[in-house]
């Protein structure tokens, strides 16, 4: 991944707020696997979601469906 890029979604993240979603088509536009787990946290530490299409990861989705099943 070029760094103008990362650099780009650097500030797409920056920019979060609270209950926002970050959503990219395949993880490998995050760059490598760690740069993936590190976008992963960053929007996490934003209280944002994150979603990855081909790999049908969905952390507000996930999340909904784990506290719905806690409450059951």
């Amino acid at each position: 991944m070029e760094a103008g890029n990362r650099s780009g979604l650097s500030g797409v993240i920056n920019g979060l707020n609270e209950g926002d979603v970050l959503i990219l088509c395949h993880s490998s536009h995050a760059g490598t696997e760690t740069d993936f787990l590190r976008v992963l946290v960053q929007v996490g530490s934003k209280c944002a979601h994150f979603v990855s299409i081909d790999e049908d990861f969905d952390t507000l989705r996930d999340t909904t469906l784990h506290f719905a099943e806690a409450s059951s």
